[in-house]
Formats: structure tokens, sequence, C-alpha cells
């Protein structure tokens, strides 16, 4: 006697299946139908159309938001040129309030070495004149005086005389008068309006500064949410217009259709899901067809389990289809 292998025969139910196939999965995220499918056991090519699934809701809201992302964009378009119509806006602000402030300071100086000095001038030689005057109409008088004395003149005269040298002291004291008002207030009163023209154009173009500033960061703020609009909602296109495409299943390379329902059958043949056809529902990452790669097959053959203690890994095995 001697020990030697001996084959184990059993009949057993399996499938011969591809060592590599492609997954052709349902990648919409809402539930639709199909509405075209190709034939189970057809040889198909890369590129060929496999199965096409109702798009009629996917191109309404493709339809709809390519409008509203015209809108955004329209919108987005009209933000940007306010920003810049405010930028230029707060320039000429700016610039116009300065111009002030130079306006306001050089009409100070005007005033302070114009008119000061053209006033101040004006009223030191009218009291020159008359301090001059009043000197000369004095002696006059009284000379006039003793020439009455001793008859030369006549009295009337020496009177006239002595009216003139009363209106010359009368005009020294208007000219006394009118340069000390001057100094006194109307130079105290027109400084503090020139002055304060002066510091008011400086405020205001503080003032200038901060409302800039706060235009400028509503329309920024106004630019930056349309910008944000119209990238959600171009976003939100591109995702309906993706899953757009995915309503049309081709082929990525050559290959042999078997659908997935044919692949998910119990032991005894019978696939509880049904055969895909036109009109079946299929929801998110269902598969649909398998495109299986046939130079290379495995049977998956289920045997009974009175033999899995025979059975070792590595072990050669020799089958034998009978369809």
């Amino acid at each position: 006697a001697s020990k030697q292998s001996v084959d184990v025969t059993t009949t057993a139910t399996g499938e011969l299946e591809a060592k590599k196939q492609i997954d052709i999965r349902n990648q919409l995220e809402q539930p639709t139908t199909i509405i075209e499918i190709i034939k189970e056991g057809a040889q198909v090519k890369a590129g060929d159309v496999r199965v096409r699934l109702n798009s009629d809701t996917l191109q309404t809201q493709v339809d709809e938001d390519s409008l509203r992302v015209q809108t955004a964009r329209a919108d987005s378009v009209a933000s940007e040129n306010n920003y810049i119509i405010q930028e230029n806006q707060n320039a000429s602000d700016l610039r116009k309030a300065a111009l002030e402030i130079e306006i306001s300071e050089l009409e100070y100086r005007k005033w302070l070495e114009g008119e000061v000095k053209s006033r101040q001038q004006a009223n030191q030689l009218a009291l020159d004149k008359a301090t001059r005057e009043l000197t000369r109409l004095k002696e006059k008088f009284d000379r006039s005086i003793e020439l009455e004395k001793r008859g030369f003149i006549a009295r009337d005269e020496m009177q006239r005389d002595e009216l003139a040298y009363l209106e010359a002291q009368a005009a020294l004291q208007t000219a006394e008068l009118n340069t000390k008002v001057y100094n006194e207030f109307e130079f105290v009163r027109d400084e503090k309006v020139k002055t304060s023209a002066v510091d008011q154009a400086t405020a205001e173009l503080e003032k200038v500064k901060r409302r800039n500033q706060g235009e400028l960061a509503k329309a920024e703020a106004d630019r930056n949410n349309k910008r944000e609009q119209l990238r959600l909602r171009q976003a939100k296109l591109d995702k309906l217009k993706e899953q757009l495409g995915f309503c049309t299943l081709k082929a990525p390379n050559d290959g042999l259709v078997v659908y997935a329902t044919s692949l998910n059958r119990d032991r005894w043949g019978n696939n509880g899901d049904g055969v895909l056809d036109v009109g079946r529902q299929v929801t998110r990452n269902q598969q649909l067809i398998v495109l299986p790669d046939t130079t290379e097959m495995v049977a998956s053959v289920r045997v009974h389990e009175s033999l899995t203690g025979r059975m070792r890994k590595g072990q050669s095995a020799t089958i034998k289809v009978d369809a």
C-alpha cells in the first residue's frame, strides 16, 4: 500500500466571474429613474452610452440657477463699479476738503499780510497827518493871538484859526480812536473769523476722511458679499451641471455589459431586486452595470460544508461547467 493524491469530486453551484471588472454606479445625489439602458450581454466600445437617467428635474434646476448666476454676476459687476466710484468720490471729496484748507489759509495770510498792514498803515498815516496838522494849526493859532493883540489881524481871522485848531484836535482824537478801535476790536474779531475758517476747514478734512472710510468699508462689504453670492451660486450651478452629466453613463473602455442585478443572485439563482429596466428607480451609488474583463476569469463556487475539512489553501482545482 502507498499514499497518493485522490481527486475530490463534487457538484456545486456557482458563477464564472471576471477577475477584474469595472463597476458603473449611479452618482446622482437624488433618486431618479432609468429612461434608457443598453441590453445585457452587448459588447460596447469605450465612450458608448450605456445608461441614461431621467434628467428633467436637474435640467430645470440648471436653467433656473443659470439665470440666478447671471443676476449674481451682474450684481457683482455693479458692486465692483460702485466700489471704484466710491474710491474716486472719496479722492474727490478729500481733494476738495484739502483745497478748502489751502483757500482758508491763503485768505488768512492775505488778510494778515495785506489788509491788516494796509489798514494799520492807513490808520498810522491818518494819525501822523492829524498830529502834524494839529501842530501846524496850533502854531498858526498862537501867532494869530499875538498878531491880534498887536492889531495886525482882525479878531475874526484869529477865531477862524482857533476853529481850525479845534477841528485839528478833533481830527487827531478821531484818528487815535480809529486806530484803537481797529487794533483792539476789529483786528481781534477778523482774526478770530479767519482762524475759525481755517479750523473749520481742517475739521471738515478729518470728517471727510472718517466718512470716506465708512463709505468705502460699506462698498467693500457689499462687493465682497456680491462676490461670495456669485461664487456660491456658480458652485451650485457647476455641481448641478456635474450631476446632469452623471445622467448619461458611458463606457470607460471596451467590454461586455452585465447588469449588476445578474450578479446579486442567491444560491438558487434567484434575484430579489429584479432585472434593471427602463422606468426602474435607482438610488445614489447604486451599482448598475459591470464591465468584466473576460481575459481572466474566476470560478466562484459554493461547496458543501462537509468538504471543507478536506480542502486547503493553495490546492489546485479542475472545474467543468455543465451549462
